[in-house]
């Protein structure tokens, strides 16, 4: 299991009064994370094996990937 842990202090006078904590169960999220990764190394290792050259940019025209061709 996967777990996010989230918690604040109560103050008062600058003195900790009590804390809240929340958990909350992310082994979905971590388990969707982690197949993304998979997929996009897949993917970069098949773009790498390419003779040609192959890149993205963003909005701006800034290069935000290039593979081994290019």
């Amino acid at each position: 299991k996967h777990v996010e842990l989230t918690s604040s202090g109560n103050f008062r006078n600058g003195k900790l009064i009590n804390t809240r904590c929340f958990t909350v169960d992310v082994s979905d999220l971590q388990r969707a994370r982690t197949e993304l990764m998979r997929h996009d190394n897949t993917h970069r290792q098949i773009l790498d094996s390419l003779p040609v050259a192959i890149y993205t940019t963003d909005q701006h025209g800034t290069i935000t990937y290039f593979n081994r061709a290019a």
